[in-house]
């Protein structure tokens, strides 16, 4: 049997809208997959929704003859309380947008309207319903309470965004992988006025059900706030004193609120007693953003939170996170760390952020091994485009990436040669040295894994610099000390029956690279490697 189509009542007294969403939905309808009937006012609406007991969402407009969608709203929460609201409003019409929430709208768009927006609004309320159909079809034989916290916890990730807004001058991500307990973390990205962005991450206080729901009235709230007020310190403030006045529960919630200008770089920022953010420079190196800790949202009423402000470079990056990575433990009991989390966020340079979510949560899952997860592991990154070229007749700017290798070979080699081939693109590398550079990695890297092993595998680290003239590679390992280049490379004459097995690799990274060198350093084999990036006379050393 055909899935029956999912019907929308939408409410507006304007008639072009009817013509619009028809045609921005059209294919849709002629799969069966959306049913969308109209009304032009609140009186009309209610009479179609008892026309047709089917209308499971309702996208209203609040300022219409009649009956407003206000009204609307509070006889939908009387008659209907299955059906979800989706309430349009005008661009900052804060108290009404308050009003609809407290009277149970879902979720709201401004006007006037980006369809894109819309249709994916639509969609994640139709993944609400169906999260919600499932807790009450399953609400009779909920016996275990892990039942309970694995519909709550999809509950939890369905309201959070998967889709990212990105330019050429920025870049986010973000990621969260839920503890076996469902949590109160957060995180949002909210597009404001002007074109800047505004970056949440939050962590509610307690577990299980009451916290994954307090979650999803604070996200809400933010968002709300956060479209009517530029200030990140009046959202903190704004969004405290809204949670104060119903809060039964005594439930709180610590939010870091950023607002990012593209165009500058410039980021305003202010915190409500979550954990300070990670800043990564783009030459290497990693730092914890200056923040005042400020108090969580929820407790006092006359709680102030201060504003700061720094300007992001070209190629920084930034990364907010939950606690359930500082305070990840391993089986000896030993935390995280913010030590740990500075290193493992400089082994990486800030060049892509997907590439600070993946390596963060890779690296806090190995620290804790077999160490159950306590609370859930949430980290949201930013990457400021970086701005090449500069002025005429100014040498360009160093540009550097790192890379920590610690996994097996045939996981570790894939993910490099990626993430190598887009730094270089990056850099306008020709493909020739891009080709030259792969494989030396290839090379040296595999050999490191494969025979330097000493207590378990070597911990192989690369930075990868490029400046005007050259291509430099460092490729340091911990493993057994050995100087490959006191070694004679082996013969390519001859059939290659009869040639000695081993010691090529060696002579292609000779072959291809204008430099090779080796140290050691502090225990560490390091090889440095250049090549020429315009195609100069090679001067092997």
């Amino acid at each position: 049997m055909a899935p029956q189509p999912r019907k929308i009542l939408v409410v507006d007294d304007e008639p072009d809208l009817e013509l619009l969403v028809r045609q921005k939905f059209r294919h849709k309808i002629r799969e069966g997959e959306i049913r969308f009937s109209f009304a032009s006012n609140g009186v009309e609406a209610l009479e179609k929704l008892r026309e047709d007991d089917g209308i499971e969402m309702v996208l209203s407009d609040i300022n219409m003859p009649q009956m407003d969608g206000l009204a609307l709203l509070q006889q939908l929460g009387e008659n209907n309380p299955n059906i979800r609201a989706v309430i349009v409003s005008a661009y900052g019409d804060m108290d009404n947008i308050r009003t609809a929430m407290n009277r149970g709208a879902f979720d709201f768009v401004t006007k006037p309207i980006d369809f894109d927006d819309l249709e994916t609004t639509i969609y994640k309320t139709i993944r609400h319903l169906d999260l919600m159909r499932e807790a009450l079809a399953s609400r009779d034989t909920l016996i275990a309470l892990q039942q309970e916290l694995d519909v709550s916890s999809n509950m939890q990730k369905s309201i959070l965004p998967t889709v990212f807004p990105e330019s050429e001058k920025y870049e986010i991500q973000a990621s969260m992988t839920p503890a076996r307990e469902v949590g109160g973390d957060f995180y949002d990205v909210i597009r404001l006025k002007n074109n800047t962005i505004g970056l949440v991450i939050a962590d509610v206080s307690g577990k299980g059900v009451p916290a994954a729901l307090f979650m999803m009235i604070c996200r809400t709230l933010m968002k709300s706030v956060a479209i009517g007020l530029h200030s990140p310190e009046k959202v903190l403030r704004e969004a405290n004193t809204i949670l104060l006045e119903e809060n039964e529960s005594c439930m709180f919630v610590t939010v870091f609120y950023a607002v990012f200008d593209p165009e500058s770089g410039r980021l305003c920022y202010a915190n409500g007693g979550h954990n300070p953010p990670v800043r990564i420079k783009a030459g290497g190196g990693s730092e914890l953003l200056p923040v005042e800790s400020g108090i969580a949202l929820g407790v006092a009423p006359d709680a102030t939170f201060h504003e700061q402000e720094i300007t992001l470079a070209p190629g920084d990056a930034l990364l907010l996170y939950t606690d359930g990575v500082t305070e990840a433990m391993n089986e000896k009991g030993e935390l995280f760390g913010e030590q740990r989390l500075l290193s493992a966020m400089s082994a990486v340079a800030a060049e892509q952020s997907r590439q600070l979510t993946k390596q963060l949560i890779t690296e806090v899952l190995r620290f804790a091994d077999t160490a159950p997860q306590a609370d859930d592991i949430t980290c949201l990154s930013l990457w400021c485009g970086d701005a090449s070229g500069g002025d005429a007749g100014q040498p360009a700017q160093t540009k550097s990436r790192k890379f920590l290798v610690r996994d097996e070979i045939s996981t570790a080699l894939p993910r490099l040669a990626s993430d190598i081939d887009a730094f270089m693109q990056a850099h306008n590398s020709s493909a020739d040295v891009v080709f030259a550079v792969q494989l030396a990695v290839e090379e040296v890297v595999t050999n490191a894994l494969t025979h330097g092993a000493r207590d378990g595998r070597p911990e192989v680290r690369i930075e990868l610099r490029c400046d005007d003239d050259f291509i430099q590679l460092e490729i340091s390992d911990d493993g057994t000390l050995f100087d490959p280049l006191q070694f004679t490379p082996r013969s390519t004459q001859g059939e290659v029956e009869e040639r000695e097995i081993g010691g090529l690799g060696l002579h292609l990274v000779r072959e291809t690279m204008d430099s090779v060198q080796y140290q050691e350093r502090d225990g560490r084999n390091c090889l440095i490697l250049k090549k020429r990036r315009h195609g100069a006379e090679k001067q092997k050393k």
